[in-house]
């Protein structure tokens, strides 16, 4: 290390940083010579490093002057405060200014560069539990860049502010997982990367150190989920993958698959119904690789309650199951016989009437004929299998003389209903299913979808919310076909009000709808980083908007079928601006374009170039009038 000086010194101190060590340096004089090459021999202050100071006094000076200007000279002091603290280095104009080194009563030492008499600059802060932090100062706290070593074998580097890790930085930590990202408050906060050891890997958002908003787990098995986090959860719609090929999509609490989803199975098999804690849970749908098909309830994971099994062929069984298992097989027997079929036995139970088929299961014992006598003359009272005029077909409770309770009805056309009556209309809970695949499974009233529910379209398109009059009307989500999804109101089966409508490719609506179409005020939002925030009509720009491109250009102004078309200003992200017509996106009709350079053309367009007439003010005032085709001045 060397210092050139121009004036001599005697028995004084200096503050000296090593950039290549992060360190700082406090030596005293012992000797001062006045040949340039001599050494000058260095003693520390106890931890710091020694060495030795190249002394230049630049041919100037005098190194015998009086004790009196060496003290007039000196601006190092030492100082102990009454409350243990100590503080040794420069002073200059009653306060700590320079470099100096502050160690504080329990320990903490700081070296480096002070400003009226805080902590500013460069400079080193050790802790007495052995923390370390090496960067900037401002204002008696850490703000700027820096590096903070733990004593844990954590490290931090980046910026801070406020003594606070803030901004851009990276944390790794001891045990090699590393954070690479935005942080405030000393939180991860806003977008980041955090990679483990272990080589799963994480990206997306954090707020206050939890994964919370959108994101993408990658983990080292080859498994991925894709979508909303909350409390560092999956929370909310999103999309898991596993290595083996199976894929879910649907809802995620606290990181389970519960609510609606579909899981899709590598062998081609899926299920598509309720979930709770991973497993099917409630109403759901099975499609076996075989071509059969599974509707019903199921309860952790196994089929439970009531359920039917569609076969390839067309045949279809209804049973009651308990942990995926059939108990019970209900047969229709004419001449008043009801068959209960158990999984090792079948016996008729006898009914002395006849004409009526009496579907159903009892329990019964053999040997107690009159038993099975009362219990078949309850069913009676009760069930019903009716044939009408049309064709159509009834199996279940009757009361009042009238479909009433639960049961199923078969029209002509195939369509079927299995759910709650009441005066012989659907109303309740139920499932209606029609001949081209389509089902619905919710609420019904006075024979229509009224209320909530979950429509499944043959096409694979999936509409959860509610229901009026049969129609789609209210709050629902809409998932098509292609992967499209609309949240938001509908009415009369069509996008009404405000929604949310996102696009396979990442592009993105939100504002009005009527009639299906974009209509009134939103903002669509291009995954190229494109963004139209305004008015819209039958589904285009239309009105007043703001157009703003990725580059940084941006048009203000009026549009007509998505086109700029009107008056608008056109701002470039060069600094250049047009003010005038446009017509289908060019400028067209009179306007007034700025250069960069301070020159402005005012005059005619056409097809977005000069056409007509027109003059060019320059920057230094000069007026220049003329005739343009195609851009170029022919007059």
């Amino acid at each position: 290390m060397h210092l050139s000086l121009n004036q001599p010194m005697m028995n004084q101190s200096i503050i000296l940083f090593n950039e290549k060590l992060s360190t700082f340096h406090v030596v005293k004089f012992r000797k001062l010579v006045k040949d340039d090459t001599d050494l000058v021999e260095l003693e520390g202050d106890g931890d710091d490093d020694r060495g030795s100071l190249k002394l230049d006094d630049g041919g100037e000076g005098d190194s015998t002057k009086s004790d009196k200007h060496d003290d007039e000279q000196s601006t190092v002091r030492t100082i102990d405060y009454p409350n243990g603290d100590h503080y040794e280095g420069e002073f200059k104009d009653g306060e700590k200014n320079g470099n100096g080194t502050f160690v504080y009563a329990d320990g903490t030492k700081y070296v480096g560069n002070f400003k009226s008499g805080s902590f500013n600059g460069k400079g080193v802060m050790t802790w007495k539990n052995r923390d370390r932090y090496v960067g900037d100062f401002d204002g008696g706290v850490r703000s700027g860049h820096g590096r903070y070593y733990f004593a844990n074998g954590d490290k931090y580097i980046g910026t801070f502010k406020n003594g606070a890790k803030s901004g851009k930085g990276t944390y790794i930590y001891a045990d090699g997982t590393k954070y690479v990202g935005s942080l405030a408050d000393d939180w991860f906060n806003g977008k980041g990367v955090m990679t483990w050891k272990n080589g799963n890997r994480y990206e997306g958002d954090y707020v206050n150190g939890s994964r919370d908003g959108s994101g993408t787990f990658k983990y080292a098995s080859g498994d991925k989920y894709i979508g909303p986090f909350k409390n560092g959860d999956y929370n909310g719609e999103g999309v898991m993958t596993w290595i083996n090929g199976d894929r879910y999509e649907g809802s995620f609490v606290n990181d389970k698959r519960t609510g609606r989803g579909i899981l899709y199975f590598a062998n081609g098999e899926v299920y598509t119904g309720s979930f709770r804690d991973d497993k099917f849970h409630g109403y759901g749908v099975y499609r076996y690789k075989n071509g059969n098909v599974f509707k019903g309830n199921w309860e952790n994971g196994m089929k439970n309650g009531e359920g039917k099994i569609i076969y390839g062929d067309g045949t279809v069984k209804e049973n009651v199951w308990k942990n995926n298992e059939p108990i019970t097989i209900f047969d229709h027997v004419q001449c008043g016989k009801l068959h209960k079929i158990h999984k090792n036995d079948k016996e008729p139970v006898e009914d002395n009437e006849q004409g009526n088929d009496i579907p159903g299961e009892q329990e019964y014992e053999t040997e107690h004929s009159a038993k099975h006598k009362e219990q078949v003359d309850d069913l009676k009272s009760s069930f019903r299998k009716i044939v009408y005029p049309n064709g159509e077909r009834y199996e279940g409770e009757f009361k009042n003389g009238d479909k009433n309770g639960n049961g199923t009805l078969i029209f002509v056309s195939g369509t079927t209903y299995v759910g709650l009556f009441k005066n012989g209309e659907f109303n309740g809970k139920g499932v209606m299913t029609w001949k081209n695949g389509d089902q619905y499974v919710g609420v019904f009233s006075n024979g229509q979808r009224n209320g909530h529910g979950i429509y499944y379209y043959s096409d694979g398109t999936i509409y959860a919310g509610t229901f009026k009059n049969g129609k789609k009307t209210g709050k629902g989500t809409l998932v098509d076909a292609k992967g499209n999804k609309y949240v938001g109101s509908f009415l009369d089966d069509t996008f009404n009000g405000k929604g949310v409508m996102t696009y396979t490719d990442g592009n993105r609506y939100e504002g009005e709808f009527v009639n299906g179409k974009k209509h009134g005020f939103g903002t669509f939002k291009f995954t190229e980083g494109i963004k139209y925030v305004g008015s819209f009509k039958n589904g285009d720009y239309n009105g007043k908007g703001v157009l703003t491109w990725k580059s940084g250009d941006r048009f203000e102004g009026t549009f007509v079928d998505g086109e700029r078309t009107g008056q608008g200003n056109y701002y470039y992200a060069t600094g250049e601006m047009y003010t005038g017509s446009f017509l289908n996106g060019n400028m067209h009709g009179y306007g007034v374009f700025r250069y960069k350079n301070g020159d402005v053309f005012k005059g005619d367009w056409k097809h977005g170039k000069k056409n007509g007439k027109g003059k060019i003010i320059y920057d230094d005032g000069e007026v220049k009038k003329g005739v343009w085709k195609n851009d170029k001045q022919i007059q």
